[in-house]
């Protein structure tokens, strides 16, 4: 049996169910099992096994076979004999974490410990997805179905405004609302008043005139986006805020988003802008096209004239992109009505003249497909963090939060604001008794200690003013607490969550079983070790090997010298002495016995006649040289050698004697011939 081993620091990626860290140490098949009669009718809750009295189901062994066996297109690998083996394996995990349980590894404070620091670790990214990143995931999904095509008027606020700027800003473009509802036009009024720079910048640019082409979900704040997508076609629509001032909408049409394309172009840049270097430009572009219409190929001539460098060296290919991915319009407009394989015409963008072929058009993205993509891509998304704190701040009013506001007055007059944060985040805090309650919610009460905790790992930034940024970090602190409120009480609500910690807890006390009875006994008990060893001493052995020497050092012509010696008469055993009683040698020597070719650098020494070495070569910021010294005869391994090897049959001894003693101790009785059942009926999809 192989001797695993586990790390202590317990994290997601130990989560393997019964597949991985239960199964892991349940490998080993049971001793001569007692079988019972056959039971007939046989049902979906006959018992294909007992442990003390207590039946394992064909319905139970069914899902979990189904949960734990590996993806096999074979259909034949549903044997009888695979449910054979899975039997015996899963009535073995069953017997461990009995009697890990009845030794009470899971009363343990450090087994209590680990368990909640998993849980704290798991539930909250469980939470999140849940009631967070899913749904933002669908709602994105969904929106990028459709494309909003729109133009906006923008009146902007700085980070830090007063109440009267606010409302001057407001005011200002409420008036310019009451002007376009009484028919002037919005591009024209975005023209004059928007904000944005783009609103003035080059006709036909993105932005000029407010107009801002069309876009899916993903790509605006969300306020911006929201209001988009609520807004009617051929509408205005009401004032709203975002970071960067107010803004008005106008929504032009909304249509279906096409899917990805895959382009190559080549560009032609206009380096000054006169007329003769336009001219220049659209020349070589002819040339070009001359070239391509005479049958050379595109990728080769993007690589010789391309301008854009960063696509030249890969043939003129850009990344994948989506309709609203950032292409310039002109070659976006014409890509999306081109066939693959086609050659547009000159182009002209703000960086110079292009020419554009379709390599590739991709078909709208299934929710399948785009799920995990969309993940990534809202995880980077700033209102993922504002839904989290939505989320915390519902499940706040849900829970009845409240904060002692009196208490905190008194402390901003006695301390001032500035001064109570300082406080609270000094080592140690002790501007008030620490105990001192402060906050509440649902059954449970925080303490100042637990608000200067937070506070000192938690620094808020960007607050306006002290008393500011000390309200930020309340509300910090209680969206945390509430988070945590949620942890606490997702195991008893949420079944899939309750399994998973169920499997979590089995295979952590079934880790905790085998380490104290099979792998740490194996190590450490050095009698039984070396009298299970003695009397199979003589299968432990080294078979044949090829003993081979490398010679390295830092300089390559010094080796080429030492490998020309070796080649003309020098022994390898006055070599070496020589190096070992040179104290200031900077050559090393090492001896490598090697089995048989390896896939490694020893390959080529192997390949050698006995007192051959090889050339000179490069290896690890140095060079060496091999030497084939000979065979070295198989032979028997001292007890130090065949340790490590011992030690996990001995562990396989262990392991299988304990399981032969619980067997017996829990009255196990196997039905494997009433496994048939599993191949004939449909049970196990249920």
């Amino acid at each position: 049996m192989v001797n695993y081993q586990f790390t202590r620091s317990i994290n997601v990626s130990l989560l393997l169910g019964l597949s991985g860290l239960a199964f892991l140490v349940s490998l080993s098949c049971s001793s001569v099992n007692r079988q019972g009669p056959k039971v007939a009718p046989i049902s979906d809750e006959t018992a294909v096994a007992t442990i003390a009295g207590n039946p394992i189901t064909l319905l139970e062994l069914s899902r979990e076979y189904k949960r734990t066996a590996v993806l096999d297109s074979d259909p034949e690998s549903d044997s009888l004999a695979a449910y054979r083996d899975f039997l015996e394996r899963y009535v073995d995990f069953k017997l461990k974490v009995l009697e890990a349980r009845e030794a009470g590894y899971h009363t343990l404070d450090d087994f209590k410990s680990e368990i909640g620091g998993y849980r704290n670790q798991l539930a909250r990214p469980y939470i999140l997805k849940e009631e967070v990143t899913d749904p933002l995931i669908r709602l994105i999904y969904a929106r990028r179905q459709e494309m909003v095509e729109a133009s906006h008027i923008l009146i902007r606020l700085g980070p830090s405004v007063t109440p009267a700027d606010t409302l001057a800003a407001y005011e200002r473009l409420y008036a310019i609302k009451d002007s376009v509802a009484l028919g002037y036009d919005f591009g024209e009024m975005a023209l004059r008043h928007s904000e944005d720079p783009s609103a003035r910048g080059a006709k036909g640019s993105s932005g000029y005139r407010g107009y801002l082409g069309a876009f899916g979900g993903g790509r605006m704040v969300d306020e911006f986006e929201d209001m988009a997508y609520t807004t009617p076609i051929d509408s205005v629509s009401e004032l709203f805020r975002t970071q960067f001032g107010y803004h008005l909408l106008k929504i032009h049409a909304k249509k279906p988003l096409p899917g990805d394309i895959l382009l190559a172009h080549i560009m032609i840049q206009v380096s000054d802008g006169t007329a003769e270097d336009t001219t220049a430009a659209l020349d070589k572009m002819s040339e070009i096209k001359r070239k391509i219409a005479a049958g050379e190929d595109f990728a080769d001539l993007a690589s010789e004239y391309s301008n854009d460098r960063g696509s030249a060296s890969n043939g003129g290919e850009l990344q994948r992109m989506s309709f609203d991915g950032g292409l310039p319009v002109n070659i976006r407009d014409k890509a999306y009505t081109m066939a693959v394989g086609e050659i547009s015409d000159v182009i002209e963008t703000q960086f110079g003249f292009h020419l554009i072929r379709v390599l590739e058009r991709y078909p709208p993205e299934s929710y399948e497909d785009a799920r995990e993509r969309l993940r990534g891509t809202i995880s980077r998304l700033p209102r993922a963090r504002k839904a989290e704190k939505a989320f915390a701040r519902q499940k706040r009013m849900d829970l009845g939060a409240r904060v002692d506001s009196l208490r905190i007055e008194i402390w901003f007059d006695e301390l001032g604001a500035d001064s109570l944060l300082m406080s609270l985040s000094a080592e140690p805090y002790s501007a008030t008794d620490p105990d001192t309650p402060i906050a509440w919610m649902g059954d449970s009460t925080y303490t100042v200690g637990q608000l200067a905790a937070h506070v000192k790992q938690n620094r808020i930034s960007g607050a306006s003013s002290p008393s500011d940024s000390f309200w930020q970090s309340m509300d910090d602190f209680l969206d945390t607490q509430a988070l945590e409120y949620e942890i606490a009480a997702l195991e008893e609500r949420d079944p899939a969550f309750a399994r998973t910690m169920n499997e979590f807890r089995d295979g952590l006390i079934l880790f905790r079983l085998m380490e104290d009875s099979v792998w740490t006994a194996a190590s450490v008990d050095s009698v039984g070790l070396e009298a299970f060893y003695h009397p199979r001493a003589d299968s432990y052995r080294f078979p044949d090997r090829s003993r081979i020497i490398t010679i390295a050092h830092s300089s390559d012509s010094l080796l080429q010298k030492i490998v020309a010696e070796l080649r003309t008469g020098m022994s390898i055993s006055s070599f070496t002495a020589t190096v070992q009683a040179d104290s200031l040698s900077r050559v090393r020597i090492d001896t490598t016995m090697i089995e048989g070719p390896s896939n490694s650098i020893f390959d080529e020494a192997l390949s050698q006649n006995p007192g051959e070495v090889t050339d000179s070569q490069p290896y690890n910021n140095g060079f060496l040289a091999l030497y084939n010294d000979g065979i070295e005869p198989a032979r028997e391994k001292t007890f130090s050698e065949a340790r490590a090897q011992a030690v996990n049959d001995f562990q396989d001894v262990l392991e299988k004697t304990l399981i032969a003693r619980l067997r017996k101790k829990y009255q196990v009785v196997l039905y494997p011939d009433r496994l048939q059942y599993l191949l004939e009926s449909n049970s196990v999809d249920r």
